[in-house]
């Protein structure tokens, strides 16, 4: 058994069936300087509406890397997904969003004490979990 299958077995919200989930391995970086060693990471990709607070940053060692790509409502904004990942979306546009859907999110959390603020969290954790992608340490 993998640890992608691990992973989904630790932790059965992976799922569902518009979670991807595959392990990757990063060679070089973005000037093509190669990693000694190679830097091996789990990548979940995930609807935007998800929470994934609960998903350790390391798995057994592994790096795991949350992302929402292609997943961003268009009613938020339409992505430019080759401009930096940082201005995909702004605070002040989760927040409409959620101001907008926060009945739908509560549905899809079941959780109905849930805050406009709870929700703010969970749905800028990928966006935090991603900016400190860059450090690959694992400890």
């Amino acid at each position: 058994m993998g640890v992608v299958e691990r992973l989904k077995l630790k932790y059965p919200i992976l799922n569902q069936s518009d979670i991807e989930i595959e392990e990757c391995i990063l060679v070089e970086d973005e000037n093509g300087v190669e990693y000694e060693p190679h830097l091996r990471y789990i990548f979940i990709r995930h609807p935007f509406v998800f929470n994934p607070t609960g998903l350790p940053l390391v798995f057994e060692g592994v790096r795991v890397w949350l992302n929402y790509f292609n997943h961003i409502p268009k009613e938020i904004k339409e992505i430019d997904y080759m401009s930096p990942y940082e201005s995909w979306l702004t605070d002040e546009e989760i927040r409409e969003y959620i101001d907008k859907n926060l009945e739908s999110i509560i549905l899809t959390f079941e959780n109905s004490e849930l805050t406009k603020e709870d929700c703010f969290v969970i749905l800028t954790h990928t966006r935090n979990n991603y900016e400190g992608f860059s450090d690959w340490t694992v400890k």
